[in-house]
Formats: structure tokens, sequence, C-alpha cells
């Protein structure tokens, strides 16, 4: 079986040649040259690892299927809390400025009306 899903440095590009290495559905060429990637990339060498832990694919996908759900709940949880953000700094800033300007004018309009 030819290889058409290969990136430019020779890695597989999708969960499917995974999965088929698993369950020891892929040809001794292809399991050879997969292993042989892996081997070569601390990152698929690590996520093999990882994958070790579950007894079929079908369990890592759930896995990583219910880890997706909870990612996708935080983000939206997230995104609804920076609605309500206390007032940044630069905000402050310009009110204080604002603020210390009204009392110039209002303190110097009192010294001139009323001659203190």
């Amino acid at each position: 079986m030819a290889n058409n899903n290969i990136d430019k440095n020779g890695l597989p590009l999708d969960d499917e040649w995974v999965a088929r290495l698993m369950e020891g559905k892929l040809s001794k060429e292809e399991e050879d040259m997969l292993v042989s990637n892996i081997e070569n990339s601390d990152m698929l060498a690590d996520a093999m690892e990882g994958l070790e832990q579950y007894s079929s694919i079908n369990q890592a996908q759930k896995q990583s299927h219910e880890i997706n759900q909870q990612l996708l709940e935080q983000l939206k949880s997230k995104r609804t809390t920076k609605k309500h953000q206390p007032m940044s700094m630069t905000t402050i800033v310009w009110i204080t400025l604002i603020l210390v300007i009204v009392l110039v004018l209002l303190g110097f309009y009192l010294i001139r009306t009323k001659g203190l």
C-alpha cells in the first residue's frame, strides 16, 4: 500500500496510521516506516508512549474527546468572564488626571473670585 499521507519530514499526518498501528493492521513495510518515524521524533515517541496506556484506540479517542469538551467549556467560561474585567490602568490614570485638572481649575476660580 502506497503512503500518500506523509508530510515533508516523512511523518504521518493523521490518526488513522497510529490507530492502524495499535490495532496491528499495517503492512510490515508501513509498520517499519511508521516505527522508524516515531523513533526519530521525540514528540511522536512521547505520544506513542502515552497511547500505550490504553487497551484500544477507541479508549484513547474517547479520552481525547472528553478532554477537548472540557477545554471548550473552559474557553467559553473565560470568554464570559473577560466581559467583566476591572478598569484598566490607563483608564484610571485618565480619570485621575481629569479630576486633578478640575480641582486645580476650581481652586484657581475660588482664589480669583474670593480673593483667598
